[in-house]
Formats: structure tokens, sequence, C-alpha cells
């Protein structure tokens, strides 16, 4: 079990925020996070959500009222972040990730050689990382 956190100021503490504001926090996150994390507080309540460049896909929000436990703050940031990694590797493979072509969750089929299906972990053209649509 972490910390409570019971204010904007403890939580900002507990992220490492340079400032006790909800843009420092916001800005925080959104750096500290490898999708580039939206997050927010607002009338008591911290919220965050996952985010993938390139992508329409809507991610839930996960909302703590404030108090809290920092690892409740810290599974939700973290689970955020999965959300939007995830989006990426389903929808950002480059022309090499899927030679045989692909078809995603809702039956959308992409030829082979057609960029924006699932990213190839082993792909020898972008070494699984994907590429920015």
């Amino acid at each position: 079990m972490g910390n409570k956190i019971n204010s904007i100021v403890e939580l900002a503490d507990h992220l490492g925020a340079y400032q006790d504001t909800p843009k420092s926090i916001a800005r925080c996150i959104y750096k500290g996070t490898s999708c580039g994390c939206p997050a927010g507080i607002e009338n008591g309540v911290f919220w965050v959500m996952g985010y993938c460049e390139g992508s329409d896909r809507e991610h839930e929000v996960y909302r703590l009222k404030l108090p809290c436990d920092s690892d409740e703050i810290d599974k939700a940031i973290q689970q955020a972040d999965n959300d939007g990694n995830r989006t990426w590797n389903e929808t950002h493979g480059c022309e090499k990730c899927n030679p045989d072509g692909w078809c995603d969750e809702w039956g959308n089929v992409g030829q082979p050689g057609e960029v924006g299906g699932p990213v190839n972990p082993n792909c020898p053209e972008c070494g699984g990382d994907g590429i920015v649509l």
C-alpha cells in the first residue's frame, strides 16, 4: 500500500511535477508516459487516459477521487499508458510488418505490404517499433 494522496500538492509531489498545478501535473504525466497520456485534475478527481498518435480510437478514462492511495494513481497511469501502447501496436505496422496481410478485430482486412496493421515485433524493416501514420 502506498502513501495517501489527499491534495493536489501531495499528488504533484508524488508525481515529481514542478508545480502543484493541474497544468504541471498533466505535463509531468504526458512527458513521463511512453504514449503521452493526457491527464488532469478537476473538482478533486484525478483522471488519465491512453493516447495513440494517428489513431482515433477512444481509450478508457481512469478516474480517482482524492483522497486516494498513491499506488492507485500509479496503477491508473500505467494502465492508461498500456492502453495507448496496445493501440499503437495494433495499428501502426509498417509495409513489411505483415507480408501476408492482416485482419483486425473489427474485420478490416489489409493487403500484403499495406501499412496500418499490427506491428510485428520481429519486423526486419521497423525493428518492431512500427511507423508514424
